[in-house]
């Protein structure tokens, strides 16, 4: 699906996702490798090993090639990821992005569970290149130019790439700030003046007159807010000379337009970006949870639960794990069609979701089976939980397309070993409490052991 999306869209030079465990994927069109168009780059968590891995494709998505590496990479030291910490759509500082190591910036969105927690991010890359070719789309003068500056001086964008490109002794691609521009007399100039404007004139929109090199120039500057999603300087730059005959009104109005076409073929690519990242957002989504229920899934269950078995254990709490069943589930199928037995899967799963902690985890196992994962609970303190949840279900009927149905269920409870926990070992305990709660009349909790 990723694959898809960057191959329809040029603008973009990368998808990446992390999490916050420090899972991650990446894809990334690359024309400079040999007949392999696309890489996708993966790390993965199996029992706490970290295995990363990089897979060539061509043109057609057809794997050429697969390798494991070893590096010092996570995802959560990279710019973009404080679209997680800050809880909130962001577009990043220019920086080098780690695989391609080409300069660019990243517009991320936080992704949020089922109880609007972050728990990780997405971004899309475009690299300074894409950038300014939007920049060099239009020119209003044989010798105009724009460019567009962060606030700490490192460039954006300029409609001329190859003045800001550099690279250090080994080839390698490396971050322009408008202070390595020191030699251009035009920009460092501007840049002078612009130091030293008033920030509401910047935010307004702004003209200057300056002469360097000889020549006269005119200028148009605005600023974005510095809290907003967009913290740059945009310019259009043009010499005097180039307006020969036309009244300085026209001129201005004729930089102003071209600030502002740069804005908005700008704010264009941006929005298109976020929009861009929306279908994506709930392609997480459903890779997390059920789409019936909207519970975890089962592979989704079973990494969240990592992470709760590995803080209990260096806190030293216990954890309990419970197996809930949906009883006669067969004969409500059977009797009403399947649409009903959706509908009381979903009520069930939404009541058990509403009774519990919101440290604790829930997830659709399978069919009409459910799996909790029950925090700071041990033994009977699980067991006193789960009988709260089935009184939640059988005291009150659910309502359905066929009216009001009754149901019940029966739930097998089993503490983990504070010493040696084993998520799948307890899994098999829970099980067997749930057949014994079956054997024993069903509507009920049973303890293993």
């Amino acid at each position: 699906y990723l694959l898809e999306m960057l191959k329809n869209d040029g603008a973009f030079s990368g998808l990446v996702y992390g999490d916050n465990h420090g899972k991650f994927l990446y894809v990334t069109r690359q024309a400079s490798l040999q007949g392999n168009n696309y890489l996708t780059k993966i790390i993965s968590f199996t029992h706490g090993r970290k295995r990363e891995e990089i897979i060539q494709r061509d043109a057609d998505f057809v794997i050429q090639s697969r390798a494991e590496i070893e590096d010092e990479f996570d995802p959560r030291s990279r710019p973009w990821y404080a679209a997680f910490q800050q809880q909130k759509l962001l577009w990043t500082r220019p920086y080098i992005f780690y695989t391609s190591r080409d300069p660019g910036i990243t517009v991320s969105i936080p992704v949020f569970d089922r109880g609007a927690h972050a728990i990780g991010a997405f971004g899309v890359d475009i690299e300074i290149n894409s950038l300014s070719d939007f920049l060099a789309h239009r020119k209003i003068s044989a010798h105009s130019f724009a460019f567009i500056v962060a606030r700490d001086g490192a460039m954006a964008a300029h409609s001329n790439i190859n003045i800001i490109k550099k690279f250090d002794k080994m080839g390698r691609s490396q971050l322009m700030n408008i202070a390595d521009l020191s030699g251009d007399r035009v920009v460092s100039t501007l840049w002078s003046k612009i130091e030293n404007m008033d920030n509401k004139a910047l935010l307004e929109g702004s003209t200057i007159d300056f002469a360097a090199a000889g020549k006269k120039y005119l200028a148009v500057v605005r600023s974005f807010p510095g809290n907003s999603r967009w913290p740059w300087l945009m310019t259009v730059v043009a010499p005097e000379n180039d307006f020969i005959g036309i009244f300085r009104q026209a001129k201005q109005r004729h930089l102003v337009q071209a600030l502002l076409y740069s804005i908005g073929i700008t704010v264009i690519l941006f929005l298109l970006a976020a929009r861009f990242l929306r279908p994506v957002r709930r392609l997480l989504h459903y890779a997390h949870f059920d789409p019936m229920t909207d519970l975890y899934n089962r592979r989704a269950f079973f990494e969240s639960s990592e992470k709760l078995v590995s803080d209990a254990r260096a806190k030293n709490t216990p954890l309990c794990l419970s197996m809930a069943d949906v009883d006669d589930f067969k004969a409500i199928n059977d009797t009403y069609g399947h649409s009903v037995g959706d509908e009381v899967l979903i009520a069930i799963a939404g009541r058990m979701r509403g009774a519990l902690s919101e440290k604790d985890l829930i997830g659709r196992y399978g069919g009409e089976e459910f799996i909790l994962l029950l925090s700071e609970a041990g033994a009977e303190q699980g067991k006193n939980v789960c009988e709260r949840l089935r009184r939640v279900i059988v005291d009150a009927p659910i309502q359905t397309a066929v009216g009001l149905l009754n149901a019940t269920v029966s739930i097998g409870v089993a503490p983990l070993s504070r010493e040696k926990p084993d998520l799948h070992a307890t899994i098999n305990q829970a099980d067997q409490a749930l057949l014994r709660a079956k054997n024993e009349g069903k509507n009920r909790v049973v303890l293993a052991g």
